[in-house]
């Protein structure tokens, strides 16, 4: 994939009308920005993370200008996502859910917490297996 992109460049001069790691790495490094900010901010700096102003605060110095204030609209959804993940056996961070769509398949489930690849694979060949 990479070849044939390096490729397609040569093959336009070094130019090339897919812009999309050009647009979207910036909102990426501000997202990251964000992603640290909010565990140095709850970790190390014990401020309060649910807090809307501390929200808009660390979103501004992450490069994203104004915080949306209007936490309404995505509300419902987060609570109906969490009561998800809770009827499925969810009690931590990250958690990962696998669904079966064999309506034959008997096992389906959630994998908690940071594992190595080897856990994934080995998880996923079994819900293959049913």
């Amino acid at each position: 994939m990479q070849e044939a992109r390096e490729r397609e460049l040569q093959q336009a001069g070094g130019r090339s009308d897919d812009t999309t790691d050009a647009e979207t790495r910036p909102l990426g490094r501000r997202a990251e920005a964000l992603h640290r900010s909010l565990f140095e901010a709850y970790f190390r700096d014990h401020r309060d993370i649910t807090s809307a102003d501390v929200l808009a605060d660390l979103w501004r110095h992450a490069g994203l200008g104004e915080c949306p204030r209007d936490a309404s609209r995505w509300e419902a959804r987060v609570r109906a996502e969490h009561r998800e993940a809770l009827f499925f056996g969810a009690s931590g961070a990250p958690a990962v859910r696998a669904e079966v769509t064999d309506p034959e398949a008997k096992s389906a489930g959630v994998l908690m917490g940071a594992q190595p690849t080897r856990v994934y694979r080995s998880w996923f060949e079994k819900l293959a297996r049913g």
